[in-house]
């Protein structure tokens, strides 16, 4: 739409590196374009904005922390994982969290489906079962 009204796309990086693009109209586009690719080598134009990146580290780092503060062991970190377990990836999960073992992933998964994302597990009671002596029965 914007090339039929006479404007030229300028953007300085691919469109897989970000949604932004930039567009001029002026007759002489070729300082724009120059303009923006040093912007763009000096860092000053970044395809992803710092807050997102930032926001996306800040949210990383605190899952990572309250993990490795927990206390509770296995049972625990399975449940502050099942949080999260299914609207990421395997990958991205084990990337961005460091974790080591395959199955933890795995079980933080079934636990969300099981007992819902962040809940606490039923317990079962516990049933101790006595014999009912003969001469009691008589």
């Amino acid at each position: 739409m914007l090339r039929h009204m006479g404007c030229i796309e300028i953007t300085p990086y691919n469109k897989n590196q970000s949604e932004f693009e930039f567009w001029t109209r002026s007759l002489d586009s070729d300082k724009d374009c120059e303009t923006l690719q040093n912007l763009y080598n000096f860092s000053f134009i970044q395809p992803i904005p710092n807050q997102f990146c930032n926001q996306t580290k800040v949210f990383w780092n605190c899952i990572r922390e309250s993990l490795n503060a927990n206390k509770r062991g296995q049972n625990e970190r399975r449940r502050i994982l099942s949080i999260i377990a299914n609207q990421f990836t395997y990958d991205e999960i084990k990337k961005n969290l460091n974790i080591a073992s395959s199955d933890t992933i795995n079980e933080a998964c079934r636990y969300a489906r099981l007992y819902g994302p962040g809940t606490e597990c039923i317990e079962k009671p516990v049933l101790t079962r006595n014999k009912i002596s003969q001469e009691r029965l008589d």
